[in-house]
């Protein structure tokens, strides 16, 4: 338990970094006066894919160890 506890706060810290730095550049990128598109709504869009991805993972993780069981 405590290791699960260390690993989920370690990812959480991890986020808190990068996170906010990432999803600025993003939204200036997409946002600032040489945009190619137009698009404020680009971090949300990015981080709904990266939530998906995450819940991609986690099933797929999940059915092997159900199966190993």
């Amino acid at each position: 338990q405590g290791e699960l506890q260390g690993a989920v706060a370690a990812g959480i810290s991890i986020t808190a970094i990068i996170g906010p730095v990432m999803m600025s550049q993003i939204f200036e990128s997409y946002t600032g006066d040489d945009a190619a598109v137009r698009f404020p709504g680009a971090p949300f869009i990015i981080g709904a894919i990266l939530v998906l991805l995450s819940l991609i993972m986690f099933l797929s993780i999940a059915r092997r160890i159900k199966a190993d069981t």
